[in-house]
């Protein structure tokens, strides 16, 4: 039989005669079962002795089961919102306008009261797609037959400046798609895809322009291989792109 401890009719602590220990559970099916709320002072190790933080875990997977997503607000935006993006406690959002505020900055530090803080009439058009870096903003803007990065100063958030344009091609049905990574930028424009450098961002500059042979309808980079899938066709093309300067077909 299991051994129960208690202060009133309701047991609060039971053993059983496996040896499970439980705390306001009269059947714990588990070495240690608790029902209510738990306060912890120090900190907690999951398959591990020696937590070195408030929870540790060392190895194994986290398992989430059940529940139901829970919206806890929903922010209004100027326009048609095309693409967003985070960097610690605030949100860039790109919108399909050239006159009404097409950068939107939202201080999202309470997740259940984001604010907007400030907006940016962009000076090369419509956002398709957006990157943050540091300081810096990296906007893909479509205006009529011309694609153009425009790069935002952003230091003082709620006061985003323009610092450099740069027209990079036309667009097409995947235009502007963008991946950002260390001084590099990688876009799609018309029939190809463009290396941008970008370690001055007063003053980007087009590296190359490289044609897959059909329009490349997406990007995907994964440590020195760029993967370009092919608009209208089967097929994806892979590059390096070690030499962002001179990338080479696989």
């Amino acid at each position: 039989t299991s051994t129960a401890f208690a202060t009133s009719s309701t047991p609060a602590l039971t053993i059983t005669p496996r040896g499970y220990f439980g705390i306001s559970s009269t059947s714990p099916a588990q070495n240690l079962s608790v029902v209510g709320n738990t306060y912890i002072s120090g900190s907690l190790g999951i398959g591990t002795s020696t937590p070195s933080q408030a929870l540790s875990i060392a190895g194994g997977s986290i398992l989430q089961t059940g529940g139901t997503p829970v919206s806890l607000y929903t922010l209004a935006t100027a326009q048609i919102t095309r693409d967003a993006v985070i960097a610690g406690k605030l949100m860039f959002i790109g919108q399909a306008s050239t006159t009404n505020n097409a950068l939107q900055i939202a201080d999202i530090s309470n997740p259940s009261l984001p604010v907007i803080i400030a907006g940016y009439n962009t000076a090369a058009g419509d956002i398709v797609s957006l990157a943050v870096a540091g300081n810096y903003v990296y906007a893909i803007e479509k205006n009529g037959l011309t694609l153009s990065l425009e790069v935002i100063d952003v230091s003082n958030p709620v006061a985003p400046r323009s610092i450099s344009t740069l027209s990079i091609g036309t667009p097409t049905t995947s235009e502007g798609k963008m991946i950002l990574s260390g001084r590099y930028i990688y876009t799609v424009t018309g029939t190809s895809w463009k290396t941008l450098d970008i370690s001055n961002p007063a003053a980007p500059i087009i590296l190359n322009s490289t044609s897959p042979g059909n329009a490349p309808h997406g990007l995907a980079l994964y440590g020195s291989y760029l993967y370009a899938s092919k608009n209208g066709t089967a097929g994806i093309v892979i590059y390096d792109v070690s030499n962002p300067n001179s990338p080479q077909l696989t």
